[in-house]
């Protein structure tokens, strides 16, 4: 399949355009994304539906694969076509599509509250394919309701393959997963882990040893150890390093 600039936005069908006087407050909302970015290692960068192009691009080197900021700036879209493997661009048109029908199915006073949350690759300058978290929440929509601004996050991902593609509402313990066999989304609710869990998983995120949590909360080296155990199958993950990603990104400590 040869994937095209115009397949991103053939799902979108926006109508309309966003007349030029109101891109007056976009400087406010850019040097907004630039203090957020130079307080993260994340990826930063805002991305215009109507003028089909990036806004904005921050100078954290996760995202950008070797290049400037202002080069991806100015590639925008374009970029994914350069750096992202050809399977991940056919799973991002899938994302595209299942995301925006979604979206257009919510009542226009709520989608602001909406995350969409996916991991794919980026190759790297070495060649090698890095996998990373991008989340995606609208910054602004035009009076029809429509996706205008998105704000663009991205990060390093807790999983081990592409995919995982889910949505979440601000507030909500509802996680809506896209099955992609099905090509449906089920509803699911959030892993929860207990204050012991929640706790552990905070000291470990500190650096300490097992032996160093042990002494901390008054627990025996074993009763840690099948703690970390419980967390591990109930976040569906291999290691600390992994649940400690995974907990932070799904806002569970």
């Amino acid at each position: 399949m040869d994937v095209k600039i115009e397949d991103f936005f053939t799902p979108i069908n926006l109508k309309g355009i966003i007349p030029e006087k109101d891109y007056q407050v976009m400087p406010g909302y850019i040097s907004a994304a630039d203090a957020f970015a130079r307080t993260t290692y994340r990826s930063i960068y805002l991305a215009d539906y109507f003028q089909r192009k990036f806004l904005y691009v921050s100078d954290n080197p996760l995202f950008l694969c070797g290049l400037t900021s202002e080069q991806v700036k100015d590639l925008g879209f374009s970029f994914y076509l350069q750096q992202v493997p050809r399977s991940d661009l056919e799973l991002l048109l899938e994302i595209n599509t299942a995301g925006f029908h979604f979206f257009e199915r919510i009542p226009f006073d709520e989608r602001m509250d909406y995350v969409v949350s996916y991991d794919f690759h980026l190759t790297q300058t070495s060649g090698k394919n890095l996998l990373i978290n991008h989340k995606l929440t609208p910054l602004l929509l035009d009076e029809k309701g429509q996706m205008w601004v998105s704000l663009c996050i991205v990060s390093l991902s807790a999983r081990k393959e592409a995919g995982n593609i889910e949505i979440r509402k601000k507030g909500s313990p509802i996680i809506f997963e896209f099955d992609r066999a099905k090509k449906v989304w089920h509803k699911n609710e959030k892993t929860k882990l207990n204050e012991r869990e929640k706790e552990i998983l905070l000291l470990s995120a500190q650096g300490l040893t097992t032996n160093e949590i042990a002494k901390e909360v008054y627990l025996s080296v074993d009763a840690i150890k099948f703690h970390r155990k419980n967390i591990f199958e109930k976040l569906s993950v291999d290691n600390i390093t992994e649940a400690i990603m995974h907990s932070v990104s799904y806002s569970i400590i």
